[in-house]
């Protein structure tokens, strides 16, 4: 059982279950010389394969690396890479939303941060 917004939520024993190491990342400040790198390890806590459907993001200055379905063993993980290049100067603020059959979860928004200085002194 899971509980979410004061609702028991039942979930089948061997269901997926998506869950991630952060779900709000901040990368403090860097330069704007090149693009960031962003890595998530998503896991899955459950008993059958967790199956990442689409990896949405909220602007192209944030793209995924590699293939956007991916398939994470019961009880294994996987790193997803995405690189952070923004268009102009100051304070970034971008999600990343992960579609998958995770039964406690189906739409995972993790929270992306970061200042971009035109120059790092």
């Amino acid at each position: 059982m899971l509980f979410s917004c004061g609702r028991v939520k039942t979930v089948a024993p061997d269901a997926p279950l998506i869950r991630v190491a952060e779900q709000n990342i901040s990368l403090g400040e860097l330069p704007m010389t090149r693009p960031v790198p962003v890595r998530i390890e998503v896991y899955n806590d459950g008993g059958t394969p967790l199956r990442i459907e689409e990896m949405r993001t909220g602007c192209s200055c944030l793209r995924k690396m590699g293939d956007s379905r991916v398939t994470v063993a019961p009880r294994d993980s996987v790193s997803l890479l995405f690189a952070l290049a923004p268009y102009a100067a100051g304070d970034i603020r971008q999600n990343i939303t992960l579609v998958s059959n995770g039964a406690n979860d189906s739409l995972l928004k993790i929270n992306i941060r970061a200042t971009f200085k035109s120059e790092l002194l």
